[in-house]
């Protein structure tokens, strides 16, 4: 007599399943810092699968087909800049803002203009353009808006 066995298939991981796999221990150290141990191999198989995984991306990414919401919302914004014509941040340029360089320095820069260039385009002295860029002065939401649009970009960008 022989039984109808199913074979069950194995779902793929999660990222945090697989995370959790690779993780062999927490260290918390005197100076506070919380440091993961990791498990070599783990972590070996999940760069050449994160390796392989990019070589597979498209040259365009959909932003309705990625499962990432962040992904997807980066892919969104990439998109409207490039309909709208505006510039498009290299990583360095992300890098300088991170590193707290001034937003809108970096988002003129990015544009092409100058100071002075930006600041006819905006209605405002260049003088006010070099005292945003410096942090010394704030400007309202309307001046932030035609900042925005002389620079082609969305005034959340220089937020």
């Amino acid at each position: 007599m022989s039984k109808n066995v199913k074979a069950k298939t194995a779902q793929p991981l999660s990222t945090e399943e697989k995370l959790e796999k690779m993780i062999f221990g927490e260290v918390h150290t005197p100076g506070g810092e919380d440091l993961v141990v990791v498990r070599r191999q783990a972590l070996e198989a999940a760069l050449i699968e994160a390796t392989e995984n990019a070589r597979r991306l498209p040259a365009h990414l959909d932003a309705a087909n990625s499962d990432d919401p962040f992904m997807a919302e980066d892919v969104a914004a990439y998109d409207r800049a490039k309909e709208r014509g505006g510039p498009v941040l290299t990583q360095d340029q992300m890098n300088r803002i991170i590193a707290g360089e001034s937003t809108l320095r970096v988002w003129r820069e990015a544009a092409g203009k100058t100071q002075g260039q930006l600041a006819a385009d905006a209605g405002v002295s260049q003088s006010y353009i070099a005292d945003l860029e410096a942090g010394r002065k704030e400007g309202g939401i309307q001046l932030w808006r035609r900042i925005a649009d002389a620079l082609g970009c969305d005034l959340d960008d220089l937020a």
